[in-house]
């Protein structure tokens, strides 16, 4: 009664066990092997992307940026300084497929990618014109004196970056 009441608890952890083991993401997955791709509002900055196949769960990845300080004419012309993100334009291109635009206006945006696909990223700070509406609250922008970066904090399901 005992062996076969111990075999029944064995064979139910190991079902789990194997259970747990297919359905977690492979340890290049779970990492965020992105995370030495960052940029600032100095440059545009293109990357490209590979996912790998998970089962359950959507490939994606997150970039998330910081505030910098710019320089703004009050409306009285007074010089003054305010801290605030930059707007990213994000073209998302998988290869042989169609390109998608994302805005990334605040603190971060996380996108959805296809599995086993590659993928071009392209990441352009706003134009001074785009600036000067974002932060017409203010006053004039005049530009940025610390300027915001970015950098890709997590990834599920890519495989490599570069």
């Amino acid at each position: 009664m005992k062996i076969k009441f111990f075999r029944r608890i064995l064979v139910t952890a190991l079902c789990l066990l194997t259970l747990t083991v297919m359905f977690m993401p492979s340890a290049s997955a779970a990492a965020n092997v992105c995370r030495q791709i960052s940029g600032s509002s100095k440059k545009a900055v293109t990357f490209t992307v590979k996912t790998g196949s998970r089962w359950l769960l959507s490939d994606k990845l997150t970039i998330k940026q910081t505030k910098g300080v710019f320089k703004y004419n009050d409306w009285l012309y007074r010089e003054k300084t305010a801290k605030g993100y930059d707007e990213y334009i994000i073209k998302v291109t998988k290869v042989g497929g169609k390109t998608k635009t994302y805005t990334l206006g605040g603190g971060s945006i996380t996108i959805k990618l296809d599995k086993n696909s590659t993928y071009k990223i392209t990441v352009t700070p706003a134009d001074s014109q785009t600036l000067a509406w974002k932060y017409l609250r203010y006053g004039a922008f005049d530009k940025w004196t610390k300027y915001p970066t970015w950098k890709v904090t997590s990834t599920k399901g890519v495989i490599t970056c570069g």
